[in-house]
């Protein structure tokens, strides 16, 4: 995936949600893309579109998982944030 080609998040209520009930705010999903990241399909869960995941630091030093998909429409190229995760400390 190209993220050069990315112009921004697409984020609502639901995604939201689902990475702040893991305590992961959205500044620091944001983040995770911002810095070096690893990025890998995620085949497990493509079923119904392509689907993504992230490996990045954060605001702070923590690493953070982000599930995500690539959405294109006629603003572009966004990235949908779909579930984010805190890496376990220590790691």
């Amino acid at each position: 995936m190209d993220m050069t080609t990315v112009g921004g998040f697409d984020w609502d209520e639901g995604n939201r949600a689902t990475c702040q009930k893991h305590d992961v705010t959205i500044t620091a999903v944001e983040a995770a893309f911002l810095h070096p990241h690893h990025l890998a399909p995620d085949v497990a869960h493509s079923a119904a579109e392509t689907r993504f995941l992230a490996i990045g630091k954060g605001a702070g030093l923590r690493l953070i998982f982000v599930a995500f998909t690539r959405r294109d429409n006629d603003e572009g190229a966004r990235i949908r944030p779909i579930s984010a995760l805190y890496a376990p400390e220590g790691n």
